[in-house]
C-alpha cells in the first residue's frame, strides 16, 4: 500500500470518526434533556397526586421516552431560535449549552432528592441484553447519515430549506422552493448539520 493510499484512508477514518463523535454528542445531549424531562414530569406528578406514584418505568421505555422527548425539545428550541432569527452557531451552541446545563442540573436534584426515580440508574446486565436489540436496529442505519442525500425529498426541499434558514438567519418563506407554508420541524435538524458544514 502506498503512502498516499495510507494518508486517504486516514483522512477518511477521521471525518468518520468525528462525524460519529458529533451523532453520539448530540445523541447524548438528547438522552439527558429528555431524561430531565421527564423526572420533571414524574416530579410534578407526584406532587399534584400528594404523594409518590407508583410508575415504575421499564427501563426500555424510559429509554425511549427520553431520547424522543430530547429531541422533540432540541428541535422547538432551534425553532424558537428560528423565529427571532438567531440561527447562528453561536448561538445554537450557548442556547444548547444552556438547556444541557439544566439537564444535568436537573438530573443531578432528582437524585440527591428522597426518592429518585428508579429508572434512571446504571443499568444491570440483564437490562443492557433487553435494550441490546434496539441498537442492534438503530445500527443497520447507522452510515445513513455519512453518506451524500440521494432521497427525492431530501434534495427537493429539506436540505435547500435548512441552507436558505441558515442564509436568512432564521425562519423565512421561499416562494420558489417546493412547499414553502409547510411545517419545518425536522429540517431544523438539517439545519443544525448544516451549521457545522457537514
Amino acid at each position: 500500500m502506498s503512502r498516499q493510499s495510507s494518508v486517504a484512508i486516514l483522512g477518511i477514518a477521521e471525518i468518520v470518526l468525528r462525524e460519529y463523535a458529533w451523532i453520539l454528542l448530540w445523541w447524548l445531549s438528547c438522552g439527558l434533556v429528555g431524561a430531565a424531562t421527564l423526572m420533571l414530569i414524574q416530579s410534578h406528578a407526584e406532587g399534584q397526586a400528594g404523594g409518590e406514584l407508583p410508575t415504575d418505568l421499564p427501563l426500555e421505555l424510559a429509554i425511549f421516552f427520553s431520547f424522543t422527548s430530547g429531541v422533540v425539545i432540541q428541535i422547538a428550541l432551534l425553532i424558537v431560535l428560528a423565529v427571532v432569527n438567531q440561527l447562528y452557531l453561536h448561538t445554537v451552541s450557548l442556547a444548547f449549552a444552556l438547556l444541557l446545563a439544566a439537564s444535568l442540573w436537573t438530573i443531578a436534584q432528582a437524585q440527591h432528592s428522597s426518592h429518585p426515580p428508579s429508572w434512571f440508574r446504571w443499568p444491570s446486565r440483564a437490562d443492557s441484553l433487553a435494550v441490546l436489540p434496539v441498537f442492534l436496529l438503530v445500527g443497520a442505519w447507522a452510515l445513513k447519515p455519512l453518506g451524500p442525500a440521494m432521497e427525492h425529498d431530501e434534495l427537493s426541499y429539506h436540505l435547500p430549506y435548512a441552507r436558505f434558514y441558515l442564509e436568512q438567519g432564521g425562519l423565512a418563506v421561499n416562494e420558489y422552493l417546493r412547499y414553502p407554508l409547510h411545517t419545518h420541524n425536522f429540517n431544523m435538524l438539517f439545519t443544525l448539520a448544516l451549521m457545522r458544514d457537514s
